[in-house]
Order: structure tokens, then C-alpha cells, then sequence
């Protein structure tokens, strides 16, 4: 416990005066700011990427899920019966000229 808190910068003399939710706590908290700090620089890793040689990119929002633990899905859109009969026939069109 003294080694979690000492790597949370708690002193050993606070350590002795905290109770154990507050140690917790304090742990937490300290924990929370590496993940928000790691985070930032995989911000500027990402931005760094896109502006040097990317031609494209996973979303950002994606990228950073993962350090949550996080699985992002995106959304697909649901067709049209319109776009499904455009594809439908931009399908066979494409089919029967192969022929």
C-alpha cells in the first residue's frame, strides 16, 4: 500500500494519517491523470500523422476508445429502398457488360 501511494506522490506521513477510502481515492485520481496525460499524447501523435504522411486515418475517437477499453462502432447509415434499387442496378449493369 505505501508503494501505490509513494507512485501517487503521497507522502509516507500523509499515507499514515489516510484512511483506506481515501487512499484509494487519492490512487485513483493519480491513475486517472497518466490516462488523461497518455491521452494528450496520443492527440498529438495522431495529429503529427495526419499532417505528415496519412492518407487515411483511423477516427480519433476510435483510437482513444481503445486506451479506455472501449469498443467504438460506428453507425451505419440504413439505405433507402431508392439506394438499394441504385445499387441493385449499378450491380447488374456491371454484370451484364462483363458478359
Amino acid at each position: 500500500m505505501l508503494r501505490s501511494a509513494a507512485k501517487a506522490n503521497i507522502r509516507p506521513a500523509e499515507f499514515w494519517e489516510m484512511t483506506p477510502a481515501e487512499l484509494i481515492i487519492c490512487v485513483e485520481q493519480h491513475v486517472a491523470a497518466h490516462i488523461e496525460s497518455f491521452k494528450e499524447s496520443v492527440t498529438v501523435a495522431y495529429m503529427n500523422a495526419s499532417w505528415h504522411r496519412a492518407k487515411k486515418m483511423p477516427r480519433l475517437e476510435s483510437v482513444l476508445s481503445k486506451i479506455d477499453g472501449k469498443v467504438v462502432r460506428e453507425k451505419k447509415k440504413a439505405q433507402t429502398p431508392e439506394e438499394m434499387m441504385a445499387i441493385a442496378q449499378a450491380v447488374t449493369k456491371c454484370f451484364s457488360k462483363a458478359r
